[in-house]
């Protein structure tokens, strides 16, 4: 899957969940937005490991909005990202930064 599916499918959760209020849902949007612009300025060596990140993003929103939560997948689904985002963290901050605020709001909202 290309990284803008993954994007697109992201903000398609957001906007589609019936239990995120609209304030919710404009917060998570913008930090979609973010990560967005985050992501256009990697390099293309550093591809492949952005598709992982964003990959566990949809993975942890999508079990985090589901109506039965699986805690031990969203447990996982975190672990993951927190390995695939370590080797950014000295060389692309603003992308951690802005995952880790993402997930951040979804945990703020009792998701």
């Amino acid at each position: 899957m290309m990284m803008e599916d993954i994007l697109k499918r992201i903000e398609s959760l957001l906007k589609d969940h019936k239990f995120l209020s609209d304030s919710q849902k404009i917060e998570l949007a913008d930090l979609l937005l973010e990560l967005k612009q985050e992501l256009k300025g990697l390099s293309e060596e550093h591809l492949d490991d952005a598709h992982s990140i964003a990959n566990f993003v949809q993975a942890i929103t999508h079990e985090s909005l589901r109506q039965t939560q699986r805690p031990q997948l969203i447990k996982l689904s975190l672990q993951g990202l927190s390995s695939s985002v370590r080797e950014f963290e000295l060389t692309h901050p603003g992308l951690v930064s802005v995952v880790n605020n993402f997930c951040l709001a979804l945990s703020g909202m009792g998701i």
